[in-house]
């Protein structure tokens, strides 16, 4: 076929094209739902404001976070900020502001690590926490309060009726008192359960044997030369009878420091007898 047939070929096909191109008539113009969806994609994902999140203040107080990072979420964190195609980038945001919120709270942070790992999903995660730390800290505060009311005695000891075993006849130290009391004091921080010193004064009291009360008296009279008459240790502020109280609590672990080291001493004097006997003997034998 020669160069000239060829170029009307080309050129009656070219018309066809057109003429079929004619026929479909002018395209329709794109509507505003895909003019919005087109302005969306290629809009930037808003920028998270870390200075507005709150802060995790406490186990205590997650309801009150919970509240406010609702607020925070609402306003920095929605889906709708983020493109359609950057749901991961989403989630990564919730996860950095948490960690942000709890900046002063390890356990916190940890602890949206462990949800992670639960693969919930971020948006979830503060109302996971909220029902498991309401209900940790309940199950705290009342192992408190009674150990509060069966002070100083442990509740590993219980009868079939689940009530605490109190043993008769059994004496504490001035020191197992008051490392007792420092231990649920100590917990009860943990709990968030403040403990009111008119009842740590009554604890206190309540532990100690009639000797020991009346250690304590002779001793704060000696100290405290206003006080007259029938002293009643109930009547005396906090501070002064714990101070007291670990007065007394020193010379028990001075003492139980000594009869450790005489045991100690005790056993080593036996063994270098052992030694000298086994050596005027011939020695050892395997």
């Amino acid at each position: 076929m020669s160069v000239d047939a060829r170029l009307q070929s080309a050129a009656k096909a070219l018309g066809s094209l057109q003429g079929l191109l004619s026929s479909l008539g002018p395209l329709p113009a794109p509507t505003k739902v895909q003019l919005f969806r087109k302005k969306r994609s290629l809009k930037q994902s808003k920028k998270v404001d870390l200075t507005a999140c709150p802060k995790f203040a406490g186990k205590k107080e997650i309801v009150d976070f919970t509240s406010q990072w609702g607020e925070f979420s609402n306003v920095h964190l929605q889906r709708k900020y983020f493109r359609s195609t950057e749901e991961s980038l989403w989630r990564s945001n919730i996860i950095i502001a948490l960690n942000k919120a709890g900046s002063d709270a390890r356990a916190f942070r940890r602890d949206v690590r462990r949800w992670r790992r639960k693969r919930v999903n971020p948006e979830d995660i503060v109302e996971k926490m909220k029902q498991e730390y309401s209900s940790t800290l309940l199950v705290m505060q009342l192992a408190v309060q009674e150990r509060v009311q069966v002070f100083p005695w442990l509740l590993d000891y219980r009868d079939r009726n689940g009530r605490v075993v109190i043993p008769s006849g059994v004496v504490l130290s001035f020191a197992k008192i008051d490392q007792r009391l420092e231990d649920l004091l100590f917990d009860s921080d943990d709990a968030e359960w403040e403990i009111a010193d008119p009842a740590k004064v009554i604890m206190i009291v309540n532990a100690l044997t009639d000797d020991q009360r009346m250690k304590l008296v002779n001793s704060l009279r000696s100290k405290l030369p206003g006080l007259g008459g029938q002293l009643d240790l109930r009547q005396i502020d906090y501070a002064t009878l714990k101070k007291e109280l670990e007065w007394f609590a020193s010379f028990d672990r001075d003492a139980e420091i000594n009869a450790r080291q005489r045991q100690s001493g005790g056993r080593e004097r036996a063994f270098r007898g052992q030694q000298r006997r086994g050596r005027g003997s011939g020695g050892f034998r395997n």
